[in-house]
């Protein structure tokens, strides 16, 4: 098996176009892990894409939506099949 190594910056590697999908998908709440993942690249290398375009990096992986959704389900009332 061979492996190619790269030192090129992914973004060189990569169509405008998805660079451009890549950071819409990201500020609609996909985590950069997912997205570097589906991409084969590390997401220390998606993460430094989204610095060179000035994408604010989120610190937490839930987008304000998910938070919310977490918050029903946590705030529902439960059934006793997991006690």
């Amino acid at each position: 098996m061979t492996i190619l190594f790269s030192n090129q910056s992914i973004a060189v590697r990569l169509s405008a176009e998805t660079v451009e999908e890549i950071v819409h998908r990201y500020r609609t709440g996909r985590s950069a892990t997912s997205l570097a993942k589906e991409l084969g690249v590390a997401p220390s290398a998606l993460l430094n894409l989204m610095r060179e375009r000035q994408v604010v990096i989120r610190k937490h992986g839930f987008t304000a939506e998910r938070a919310a959704v977490l918050a029903r389900e946590y705030e529902a009332p439960r059934d006793d099949r997991w006690a």
